[in-house]
């Protein structure tokens, strides 16, 4: 409220360029910055501490900050999410295009009308070219070999920090080719001895986490820090042993043996054969009635902090079945990069278990949610099928072939490729029919739910059962290569 100029300005660096506002505005007795496309105000805790008229506590069993205003009673309640605590207006829609993302609606937003109209006549004369690479238009640009040509190199420059380097990514599906693959090469990071076997025995914790109704079975090792979430497609025991076992064999692979399982009393039908079988040798602990396994619990809420902290930076309101299953898998995946709180300082979690070393070539080519047009072969390769497909980027494949997983957006299926992606702007076509499907999918929000947290606001609603992604609507595109769990 009371909005005003400033006489300051305030500039807003993120990972997509440069924000500025000039104006301000007041949140109840404090002013703060005000920009129309931005999505929070940051409040010193210490300003509203010194107040005299607020009083500020500390909820530890619910992880959040309540303000208090005295002279009225009222309060806020300033939840974590991610790295931060955030109150939300009543009614306010937890969801939005951020800023954060690479879109082509930001991108010209940092740019005046005059200039995007500028940059729009460089596509115009990119088509007219016969789509010469963005190097070469520059050449014939600089050097003037069209005479009378109303662009200019600024124009171009535009154009590109809009659109891309390639401004039209249509051009890749005729223009891509195959890249020089890449050298299979086993590059694990060797532990020393001393320190393997002091944690070769493992005491595992489990449980099973829902978002928007899809489980997802859990784990975090002991000391190793190691994290795992594995989809759950139905409620057999089958399935559940199934997972069970793939996460006693990623451990055993690398020669640490799970010796404990701590997880709760609900899974001792389910899960009390393993201490009766000899092969095993792992001792069961089952939390006795209405208590629960408070290692899993951490685990269960570091991991929503990060999944939360990526879907706001995402220019998607909700995401489809099967991409955000397969985001929840990446996020978790992903805090094993790096030595964790309560795990060995030296070493990852991903390096105790004998992974491949992290190499930003294979491991950072682009970020979940990513679009990008990825190599692909038609058969037959001489036929005038596009040579790149438009998907959403998940994450690489982790073994010593390489490559990506990646979302195919005109099939809703997860597909794999060796081969080379461009990371391109996100185009308002591409957000409306990443929505429109999440939508007609019954993903309206995020919901994340540990079954036994009655005071996470989250937890409002009782698990559902989740259909199967949609089938393919679009039978010319490639079929799925690869949509199992990671």
């Amino acid at each position: 409220q009371d909005l005003y100029d400033s006489p300051e300005s305030l500039e807003v660096h993120t990972n997509t360029g440069v924000g500025s506002t000039c104006q301000k505005a007041s949140f109840g007795k404090f002013p703060v910055w005000f920009r129309k496309e931005g999505i929070a105000n940051i409040i010193s805790f210490a300003e509203v501490r010194d107040h005299p008229n607020y009083k500020v506590g500390y909820d530890e069993q619910s992880d959040m900050f309540i303000v208090q205003n005295i002279k009225n009673g009222k309060t806020h309640q300033f939840r974590r999410v991610g790295g931060h605590y955030i109150w939300y207006p009543k009614g306010a829609k937890t969801m939005k295009t951020s800023q954060f993302a690479l879109t082509v609606k930001e991108n010209e937003k940092k740019f005046s009308p005059q200039q995007v109209k500028r940059a729009e006549r460089i596509k115009t004369l990119l088509q007219n070219l016969a789509l010469p690479t963005t190097d070469d238009l520059k050449s014939i640009i600089g050097l003037n070999m069209i005479k009378n040509n109303p662009c200019t190199i600024d124009d171009l420059k535009v154009a590109m920090q809009i659109w891309g380097d390639h401004i039209n990514y249509n051009v890749l599906k005729g223009r891509m080719t195959r890249a020089r693959p890449t050298p299979a090469v086993e590059d694990i990071v060797e532990i020393p001895p001393e320190v393997h076997e002091a944690q070769q025995n493992v005491h595992l914790f489990m449980d099973i986490m829902f978002v928007n109704g899809m489980r997802f079975l859990t784990s975090i090792s002991k000391n190793l820090m190691y994290r795992t979430a594995s989809f759950l497609a139905d409620k057999k025991p089958e399935t559940l042993h199934a997972e069970v076992d793939r996460i006693l064999r990623r451990h055993s692979r690398a020669e640490h043996w799970v010796e404990k399982i701590s997880t709760d009393n609900e899974f001792k039908p389910l899960l009390e054969h393993i201490e009766n079988n000899e092969d095993f040798n792992i001792k069961m602990h089952f939390a006795p009635a209405q208590a629960h396994v408070p290692e899993a619990e951490r685990s269960h809420r570091y991991i929503k902090e990060k999944i939360r902290g990526l879907m706001y930076i995402l220019p998607f309101d909700a995401l489809p079945k099967l991409l955000l299953k397969w985001m929840v898998i990446e996020v978790t995946t992903r805090l094993n990069y790096f030595p964790q709180k309560g795990g060995l300082a030296q070493c990852s979690p991903r390096t105790l278990l004998k992974e491949p070393a992290l190499d930003f070539n294979r491991h950072c080519v682009a970020n979940f949610g990513d679009f990008v047009q990825a190599h692909h072969e038609p058969k037959p390769y001489n036929s005038n099928k596009p040579r790149a497909l438009d998907c959403l980027y998940i994450g690489p494949i982790d073994d010593i072939h390489g490559g990506h997983r990646l979302y195919h957006i005109p099939t809703d299926q997860v597909i794999t490729r060796h081969g080379k992606v461009v990371v391109v702007p996100t185009p308002d076509w591409v957000i409306k029919k990443i929505n429109d499907r999440a939508k007609k999918q019954g993903m309206k929000t995020l919901k994340i739910q540990s079954k036994h947290l009655a005071d996470d606001p989250d937890d409002d609603t009782p698990p559902a059962e989740v259909d199967e992604p949609e089938t393919p609507d679009e039978p010319d595109e490639p079929e799925d290569d690869d949509n199992e769990d990671a």
